[in-house]
């Protein structure tokens, strides 16, 4: 600033100029020194943000092995092959537990409905007086068809 203190030295308001310029250099100062901070939180932000994308990725990943829709048992896949072969307007629960599967308590069928419904293999529409009536999902059938059971 040599050239302009050079040309500011000779007029009378000098000084008042001087401290404002000053006191604007220290709130630049400031205002770069916030940035900086700023730019740094924003960094460790990213980083740490790339971390928990990698990490939510790596928990849908095990979620998928976990649920992975070829790991139903037998009873399961009887009772995919039933659905497949009743109408939607049949009282799915009740013709399981007494035609298909007798063995099987209610409840039991009860479990592996929700469990098939939980993995979008089976869809449980209205309930009515019959009780809930229940179809196939695309992902059924291909399951099915994937294992020759349709």
């Amino acid at each position: 600033m040599g050239l302009i203190d050079d040309i500011l030295k000779g007029l009378p308001a000098n000084p008042v100029l001087r401290e404002k310029i000053t006191q604007l250099e220290a709130e630049k100062a400031a205002t770069d020194q916030e940035n900086a901070f700023i730019k740094d939180d924003n960094r460790a932000l990213q980083k740490e943000n790339t971390a928990l994308k990698a990490e939510n990725a790596k928990l849908k990943q095990k979620i998928e092995e976990l649920t992975h829709p070829d790991d139903l048992n037998e009873i399961e896949l009887k009772l995919l092959q039933c659905i497949a072969a009743l109408e939607y307007d049949h009282n799915v629960l009740s013709i399981i537990h007494h035609q298909s599967c007798p063995e099987l308590s209610a409840e039991r069928v009860r479990y592996h409905l929700k469990r098939l419904e939980d993995l979008k293999l089976l869809h449980g529409g209205i309930a009515d007086y019959m009780g809930t009536h229940y179809r196939l999902t695309q992902n059924g059938r291909k399951l099915l068809l994937d294992k020759d059971l349709l």
